[in-house]
């Protein structure tokens, strides 16, 4: 894997299309930061005078927003993903909502598979336990760009990753400092961006940073994709 070449297609791709897509970003993050029980449960601490009731409205909009907004985050990210897949294979492909329901259940079951496991061997052996769960998911990961691809079902989607994952492990850890290195590049930008950002936008600077943090996750889920189409895919085909 040529790493200047991956980054250098990777960017020229997120410059060619950050104007399309950072409205979506902009939405998104509004969206989800209406969602963050934070919002809500300002609101009613302003509005009910009963302690009692208070906690319990607290509590169950927790849930209730923490399903939601994991729920749009899911959503946001194949949508990202897609957009991504079809912007670097040069297709016209459109969004389709049975596609995008698949990738969704596709994308749950990575998330079970890699921490309902993980919890169990923690049990007995915690740090293995805890070790295992960034391994799984990056092993299964894969298997949404396979669908996309390929039209693979759920299951066949999710073999096919842990054989490209197993095939390609040293190229996998090259990959994984890349995105370390640049979601720390991306968190420590962020941060200085937020001192002047305080000064001039108040209390909406967090909103500022949010999207930066999702301009950089952008950037990131380029790369991942990039790095995909790069490896030898035969041995899935």
């Amino acid at each position: 894997m040529n790493i200047e070449t991956l980054l250098s297609k990777s960017i020229n791709k997120f410059n060619q299309t950050i104007r399309i897509v950072l409205p979506f970003i902009i939405l998104y993050t509004l969206i989800y930061r209406i969602l963050s029980p934070s919002t809500f449960n300002e609101l009613l601490i302003s509005n009910i005078e009963n302690l009692e009731q208070v906690n319990f409205n607290l509590q169950s909009n927790d849930i209730i927003f923490m399903v939601l907004s994991f729920v749009l985050s899911m959503f946001y990210n194949l949508l990202i993903i897609k957009f991504i897949f079809i912007s670097l294979k040069n297709n016209k492909k459109t969004f389709r909502l049975d596609e995008i329901f698949s990738l969704f259940i596709l994308l749950l079951s990575i998330y079970i598979l890699s921490i309902v496991p993980s919890m169990l061997i923690t049990l007995l052996i915690p740090f293995l336990g805890v070790l295992l769960v960034p391994i799984i998911y990056i092993a299964l990961f894969f298997s949404i760009y396979i669908m996309l691809e390929f039209h693979t079902s759920v299951l066949d989607s999710l073999v096919k990753s842990y054989v490209l994952f197993k095939n390609n492990i040293s190229n996998m850890l090259v990959l994984c400092l890349i995105h370390c290195a640049g979601a720390l590049m991306i968190i420590y930008a962020t941060t200085l961006l937020g001192v002047p950002f305080s000064y001039i936008a108040g209390n909406f600077t967090m909103i500022f940073q949010q999207i930066f943090m999702n301009i950089g996750h952008y950037l990131l889920s380029i790369i991942w994709i990039c790095f995909y189409l790069s490896l030898d895919r035969s041995c899935i085909k």
